[in-house]
């Protein structure tokens, strides 16, 4: 017998900016994000500047917004105008209306991302 299991994705997305993050646009990212996915915020994001106590050697922002079908999360890196975007769902992602939001918000047409599914349908 085939054992039903949770089926999700992940949209893993990188972008090239030389947009300038702060803590207040980064709340404001996750939230929206979020919503754009058609998912569900779950508590408030969290904001992580960097350097800091614990991360010394790099300069940055990450942030990390609970939904009820899972999270988003978010790295940036200042010296490669570099962002690193995951949002990871046990229900559909809505792409089109998240890549069209990062490609505004970002100012960039410079955002790559892909799709994968979990768990992998090769192994059940």
């Amino acid at each position: 017998m085939k054992k039903e299991c949770i089926k999700g994705e992940n949209l893993l997305i990188s972008i090239l900016t030389e947009k300038q993050l702060d803590e207040k646009f980064s709340f404001s990212l996750l939230r929206n994000l979020s919503l754009k996915a058609g998912l569900t915020p779950y508590g408030t994001p969290q904001i992580f500047q960097f350097p800091n106590e614990q991360v010394k050697t790099e300069e940055g922002i990450s942030g990390i917004q609970l939904m009820i079908e899972s999270h988003c999360a978010f790295h940036w890196w200042r010296q490669n105008n570099y962002v690193n975007i995951t949002i990871s769902s046990c229900r559909p992602i809505s792409i089109v209306p998240v890549i069209e939001f990062l490609k505004e918000v970002f100012a960039s047409n410079n955002v790559l991302w892909i799709k994968t599914l979990w768990p992998d349908p090769e192994i059940y």
